[in-house]
């Protein structure tokens, strides 16, 4: 069956083996498995803030870039989603510089299995915390443009504080 005019026939887009979902959820994980690395054998906890922030800019960037039908929707939660992380991972990554460490990775920093595991719980947090939003940004459908308003009080809302 032939598209109609303004619309894009699914056929111009392959079905990928696995969901982009699924591919931008483990984004997290393989990032701070990454860092994990370095971080272990030079004991620091320097970047482990720093690779959280950069987990979901990078996961936000691959969806936009591989979704074949970014919509307004998706582009602007991407973009908040990128100046949020970059916001707090600039002042946590700060923040440590300036102390010189973080006290809460003292002793866990010196065992292997746990610190592992902290930044396993690290790429757990970066896709727990925007689950919803990559939602968003991976669907494949979208909602009518007056939805538009209630993203707007919702995120407006966010910015203002009492």
């Amino acid at each position: 069956m032939a598209a109609l005019p303004g619309q894009v026939a699914k056929e111009a887009f392959p079905v990928p083996l696995v969901p982009l979902f699924a591919i931008c959820a483990s984004i997290g994980f393989l990032l701070h498995w990454i860092v994990f690395v370095p971080s272990f054998i030079f004991q620091t906890e320097h970047y482990f803030d720093l690779v959280g922030s950069i987990s979901y800019i990078a996961t936000v960037a691959v969806a936009a870039v591989m979704h074949p039908l970014l919509d307004l929707r998706g582009l602007i939660i991407c973009i908040l989603i990128s100046i949020w992380a970059a916001r707090l991972g600039s002042f946590l990554f700060m923040r440590v510089k300036r102390a010189g460490k973080d006290r809460r990775f003292d002793e866990m920093k010196k065992r292997f299995w746990r610190y592992l595991f902290t930044f396993t719980l690290g790429g757990a947090w970066v896709f727990i915390t925007m689950a919803a939003g990559l939602a968003a940004i991976t669907s494949m459908s979208s909602p009518a443009i007056g939805n538009l308003v209630s993203y707007r009080n919702v995120t407006v809302g966010s910015w203002i504080r009492d």
